[in-house]
């Protein structure tokens, strides 16, 4: 790149990747000054003067006007200042360029790895900015690659991995491919950072949930917990904070039609949606639906729930290998021993 056409590719950078012009500018006067001071003079008197009327990119040293030159670096005659400066005197400052011959093709070459440096740094900037808001948020994204390290994904115009351990066991993941994904943090220790995400964290539920049915976002239906095997079986606890409104009738929706479609997102994910109690009996009855549960009996010091239910409502509570159970202990926070009631 010749310097000439350094400025014009300046305005076009600024202006395609959104870097204020100046913030470019500053950065190459930055750059250049450590690099002439490595390759020239480490004088501490000198500034770099980026003229873009001119085009031109000039070195100028602050030095003393004295009789006798001892110091060049930090000295000038006072005959040759006052060929510059009229009016200067002995002992004044005054500002003198000592810009190298070749010093136009140094700062081109120099100034275009300035600029790529800025706008990785940019870039990395502006994911940060971006995607720090959106730590534990939903974002929709599409596969670009499949990797050793997981699956990874075009975010807007940023990557994203889906590492192994945080995708849905069974499901496939092909390039352009769509799903949405729970972000779980913003990686920062690499050149570039990189948007950690998953597919079996609650949050993806409960988000999902959030922007599918009305009265969650409108604040009318609030959610308490939220636990996951993820692609087999989810519990959510819900509660209505008006008397009038049904919090697990307005989440499943007329046939299932709402909590279908969030069902359909986690790769058919049984979805129970169930009524939170502050009493822990009434609460652990509720959290093993679709069982119906004979009584509850709290062993608090252990925290230990002992549930009795009928016969014909057992393995319905304890569900496929155990999953039901498992799940409404995981909710509660209570370890439960279930027990058929005796005839």
């Amino acid at each position: 790149m010749k310097l000439e056409d350094l400025f014009s590719a300046i305005s076009d950078i600024s202006r395609e990747k959104k870097i204020d012009y100046d913030v470019l500018i500053d950065a190459i006067k930055q750059g250049l000054l450590a690099a002439y001071k490595k390759t020239w003079s480490d004088s501490k008197n000198l500034r770099i003067d980026v003229d873009d009327k001119e085009k031109k990119i000039r070195v100028i040293a602050t030095k003393k006007v004295v009789r006798t030159v001892q110091y060049p670096h930090t000295e000038v005659t006072y005959r040759k200042a006052k060929k510059l400066y009229p009016d200067v005197e002995v002992g004044q400052e005054v500002d003198i360029e000592v810009t190298p011959e070749s010093f136009g093709r140094f700062a081109a070459s120099t100034c275009k790895q300035i600029i790529m440096q800025r706008l990785k740094e940019a870039k990395k900037q502006r994911i940060i900015s971006e995607f720090d808001a959106k730590i534990k948020q939903i974002v929709f994204g599409e596969v670009s690659r499949v990797g050793s390290k997981g699956v990874y994904f075009t975010v807007g115009s940023s990557e994203g991995l889906l590492p192994k351990t945080e995708q849905i066991p069974g499901e496939r993941y092909y390039p352009g491919n769509k799903f949405h994904l729970f972000v779980l943090k913003l990686d920062k220790s690499s050149r570039e950072p990189l948007i950690i995400l998953s597919r079996t964290h609650p949050g993806l539920l409960q988000r999902l949930m959030e922007q599918g049915i009305p009265e969650i976002e409108q604040g009318v239906i609030e959610i308490l917990a939220v636990v996951r095997e993820p692609g087999l079986r989810a519990k959510v606890a819900v509660r209505s904070l008006q008397e009038r409104v049904d919090p697990v009738g307005s989440c499943i929706g007329t046939k299932g039609v709402r909590i279908n479609v969030v069902s359909d997102e986690l790769k058919g994910e049984r979805i129970d949606v169930v009524r939170w109690f502050e009493d822990p009996r009434l609460f652990i009855a509720s959290s093993l639906s679709p069982a119906t549960v004979y009584s509850v009996q709290i062993v608090p010091e252990d925290k230990r729930a002992i549930v009795l239910v009928e016969h014909d409502q057992f393995s319905l509570a304890i569900g496929k290998k155990g999953s039901n159970v498992r799940l409404a202990s995981r909710l509660t926070g209570f370890k439960i021993d279930m027990q058929e009631l005796e005839d």
